[in-house]
């Protein structure tokens, strides 16, 4: 999930886009992370123009 727009106040969904890609293969020397759960926590309620 990428933001795609800068959301003005409290972000909502069109703000947000979804981007599927094929998952690369583990290098030597590199690990590759698989994650289940995405949280976005609020933040600064000054800095999302609450």
């Amino acid at each position: 999930m990428v933001l795609a727009t800068c959301p003005i106040g409290i972000p909502r969904v069109i703000n947000f886009t979804l981007i599927e890609a094929p998952v690369p293969e583990r290098t030597d020397g590199n690990v590759l992370i698989e994650n289940h759960f995405l949280s976005v926590e609020p933040g600064d309620p000054r800095l999302a123009g609450a």
